[in-house]
C-alpha cells in the first residue's frame, strides 16, 4: 500500500538524506494495529524534474501484526510516474 507524505516537499533534500527519511507511522489502515510500524527497507526510485534526474530511496514499513507493507512517497513524486508533480503541473500549464 502506498502511503503520501508531505514531511519533506524540497527534492534536493530529500535526496541529500538518501536512506535516512524515516517515517514515524503508529497504524495500520489494514487491520487497524495502533503501535509503531516496522522499518522494512528501502528501494530505489527515479524521478524526473524541470532540473534534472534524480534518484530517491523510498521507505518501506510493515505491520508487526498483519505483514501488511506500506511505502511512504514523499508528496513532490506522484504513485507509478517517475515525473515529479512540479514537472507535470507545469507541462500542464
Amino acid at each position: 500500500m502506498i502511503i503520501i507524505s508531505g514531511i519533506l516537499k524540497n527534492i534536493p533534500e530529500y535526496v541529500k538524506l538518501g536512506k535516512i527519511n524515516l517515517y514515524r507511522h503508529y497504524y495500520c489502515k489494514d487491520c487497524g494495529y495502533h503501535g509503531k510500524l516496522h522499518y522494512h527497507g528501502s528501494y530505489p526510485r527515479n524521478v524526473i524534474t524541470l532540473l534534472g534526474y534524480h534518484i530517491i530511496y523510498i521507505p518501506r514499513y510493515i505491520c508487526p501484526e498483519c505483514d501488511k507493507t506500506y511505502s511512504i512517497l514523499p508528496s513532490f513524486v506522484i504513485p507509478y510516474y517517475q515525473y515529479s508533480f512540479s514537472f507535470i503541473f507545469s507541462a500542464c500549464t
